[in-house]
Parts: C-alpha cells; sequence; structure tokens
C-alpha cells in the first residue's frame, strides 16, 4: 500500500510558482457611448454570444514564461476574430488594444509565480502583445535594478531628468525614485521608441496577483 506524499506547505508554495510565472490582466474592451469611452469587461458579453452559438471571451489573457511568439499570437488572434464575430452579429464597435500595445493602453497587470520572472516575460511579448519599438528604460523588483541605457537614464543624467520634468512627468520618475523594495511589485518605466518624440515616460506597475 502506498502512503500518501504530505509536503510542507512553503514547498507547495515554491512548486506552484515554478509551475505557474505568467503575466495576465483582465480581458477589457471599450467602447462610445453617449459620446464617451466606456470600459467593458469582454466576459460580460458571453450571455449576449451564448444566445447566436458565437465562442466566448476569456475572463483574463494569461501569457507564460516561456511560451512562444506562435502561441502567443494564436492567442491574440482568436480574441480578436472573437471581436470582430460580436462587433458585426450585433452592430457594434467595440475595441481592444491585444496587439502591439503600449503599457498605458494595456488594462492593469498582474503576475503569478516569481517574481523574477516578469522581466523575461516582458521581454518575450515584445513583438506581439507588446509594441516592438516600445523602449524599456528601466526594470525595479525587490532590491534588483536593470537600466537599458545607464549613461541617458534621468537618474544618471541631469538634463535627461529635466527634459522628463519639463514634459510633465515628474510623477513616473517619482514612482522609480520612490519604488518600495520591500513589496512585491514590479516597476517598469518605459517610452514609445521611435514611434514617439523621445519625451516619454511611462510607469507600469505589476502586483501579484490576488
Amino acid at each position: 500500500m502506498f502512503r500518501k506524499l504530505c509536503l510542507p506547505f512553503f514547498l507547495i508554495s515554491t512548486f506552484t510558482q515554478a509551475e505557474t510565472s505568467s503575466i495576465e490582466f483582465t480581458l477589457t474592451g471599450r467602447e462610445v457611448i453617449n459620446h464617451a469611452y466606456q470600459e467593458i469587461k469582454m466576459a460580460s458579453l458571453n450571455p449576449e454570444l451564448k444566445k447566436k452559438n458565437l465562442p466566448p471571451f476569456d475572463k483574463k489573457l494569461v501569457f507564460k514564461k516561456d511560451e512562444s511568439k506562435k502561441v502567443v499570437q494564436a492567442k491574440i488572434e482568436t480574441i480578436v476574430k472573437n471581436l470582430e464575430n460580436f462587433n458585426q452579429a450585433f452592430g457594434r464597435k467595440t475595441e481592444l488594444y491585444v496587439w502591439n500595445a503600449y503599457f498605458y493602453e494595456l488594462p492593469k497587470l498582474c503576475y503569478r509565480g516569481k517574481i523574477e520572472d516578469v522581466k523575461t516575460i516582458t521581454e518575450q511579448l515584445m513583438g506581439t502583445l507588446l509594441h516592438p519599438d516600445q523602449g524599456i528604460q528601466g526594470i525595479k523588483y525587490l532590491d534588483k535594478k536593470f537600466i537599458t541605457y545607464p549613461e541617458e537614464f534621468f537618474e544618471n543624467n541631469i538634463d535627461s531628468r529635466a527634459n522628463y520634468i519639463d514634459n510633465g512627468y515628474r510623477r513616473a520618475i517619482g514612482a522609480w525614485e520612490n519604488f518600495d523594495s520591500k513589496s512585491e511589485k514590479v516597476l517598469i518605466l518605459s517610452d514609445y521608441g521611435p514611434q514617439g518624440d523621445g519625451t516619454e515616460l511611462t510607469a507600469t506597475q505589476i502586483s501579484r496577483c490576488n
């Protein structure tokens, strides 16, 4: 007779994190209603889709570590196709950003698994979910700090810092300088790359999923 193997909780937690490192967000769209954009959780449309035998929307989009670009593209293409079917069937103009997006265009992101894998997954998503020209200026988590171009980074360049402040990005600078290294958040500073004019600075904080 085999005896049931009971593992300590902390080992179970470690194994779970190792198997599930991912970035995810609630699949959210928007639609113009009364001359203003209104946010829509796409899964809320599923009862309407079911009435017309159309595929439902997933509640969340999940991107795992080491997931190939082909797999990511397939996920996104499925959502885009489902959205086209929905808009055509109901005569609506719902839209969402799930392809070549900038961080500021996406819903609130969260992660599961190892905190250090967030950086890796972000790099994997460039060119699919994330715009390939988006510049990642810096990443912080715990006591770790990664800066792409140290000499040009505002932390080391007085002129660069003044430029960002003059263009209204004091809050993004503050998010970096006042980052809580004891939290489980990951902070990413990004810009628009060649698509921008060099004055943008977006601060994105990715918390652990509840």
